[in-house]
């Protein structure tokens, strides 16, 4: 059975101001075109050189038939859920963990495994061209 959706495409700027260090959000849109530059709430004026903006495209699927009763209000608020989440992702990166010498002989076990059966299917596809 099919399965009709609504996809919600969006694109939010994370900016940080350089001076006051305010941290704001911005919907942008979708088809580009827009200034990169932005005031902050305190006033001051830049642009986006460095880290002073993040860019975040996102996407949320709605079931078809539910879309029409969902608010504006709780599409912005699953939009700024969404960016949230990835920001402090962006923040907050999971510490590289050096594998160990049984993760990397488990590795080497499963590359094993996988070179034999790709020996093999050649082996099975030169049989079949030599007959």
């Amino acid at each position: 059975m099919d399965r009709v959706q609504v996809q919600i495409q969006f694109k939010k700027f994370i900016w940080l101001c350089p001076i006051c260090q305010l941290e704001e959000f911005e919907d942008r849109p979708m088809e580009g075109g827009a200034s990169y530059e932005h005031t902050c709430a305190n006033g001051h004026h830049f642009n986006q050189s460095g880290p002073n903006m993040k860019e975040y495209n996102g996407v949320i699927n709605y079931p078809y038939d539910k879309y029409p009763t969902i608010l504006k209000e709780d599409i912005d608020k699953e939009k700024q859920d969404k960016c949230d989440a990835w920001l402090y992702e962006v923040k907050n990166p999971k510490p590289y963990v050096e594998p160990t010498r049984e993760d990397l002989e488990r590795m080497l076990a499963d590359k094993q495994v996988e070179v034999t059966q790709l020996q093999a299917e050649i082996a099975a596809k030169e049989a079949i061209i030599g007959d």
